[in-house]
């Protein structure tokens, strides 16, 4: 991130990072707690597969968050910020950690990808309103609109056709890759 010298908006780096730390932090706990379900809890068989993929779902959602926040506020050529959309972007974060914690608190794999659906249902609904306001980083919400249109479609696929969690992981990998690609690719621009 912008060390300060090089942007009229250094002052929004910290909360920045704090932002992504906390989320961070959210999502740690909920990585933990799924690691240590064990029998009889319904999910224990599953746990590492579900692992993987709440991995992934959070890799892409933490790159996307640290980008995303670094372009509308950090970034040199960053327009002056709206207060409601920081507000905004807040928000959203800890409600993506609140999610997190719930996919991870999940007792049953059916449950665990349940909470993925409302995940993903949920971070497209996010990606709509990013296109409709004013918001800088309307080509990040394009993409995350697409993204998180197969994430939810996958997860859903695999809630009612009962697809092994190997197929999701696969999945997800591409998600995670094709949403890496596309940011870096955004931040060239930067």
């Amino acid at each position: 991130m912008a060390n300060g010298s090089d942007t009229p908006h250094a002052q929004y780096d910290p909360t920045t990072r704090v932002c992504t730390v906390f989320f961070s932090a959210l999502i740690g706990f909920g990585l933990n707690r799924l690691l240590q379900q064990q029998p009889p809890v319904p999910i224990a068989a599953d746990r590492w597969p579900c692992f993987v993929l709440a991995l992934l779902l959070f890799l892409r959602f933490l790159f996307g968050s640290a980008n995303h926040l670094w372009f509308e506020l950090v970034r040199p050529k960053a327009p002056a910020p709206n207060p409601t959309l920081i507000l905004w972007d807040m928000v959203c974060l800890i409600a993506f950690g609140l999610l997190a914690i719930r996919i991870c608190d999940s007792t049953s794999t059916t449950a665990f990808l349940w909470s993925n659906l409302i995940f993903g249902v949920t971070a497209t609904m996010i990606a709509i309103i990013n296109l409709i306001r004013a918001d800088p980083t309307r080509f990040f919400a394009i993409a995350w609109l697409i993204i998180n249109v197969l994430h939810t479609a996958a997860v859903g696929a695999s809630l009612y056709w009962g697809f092994p969690l190997i197929y999701l992981i696969v999945v997800f990998f591409l998600l995670l890759l094709a949403d890496t690609v596309f940011q870096l690719e955004m931040l060239k621009s930067a």
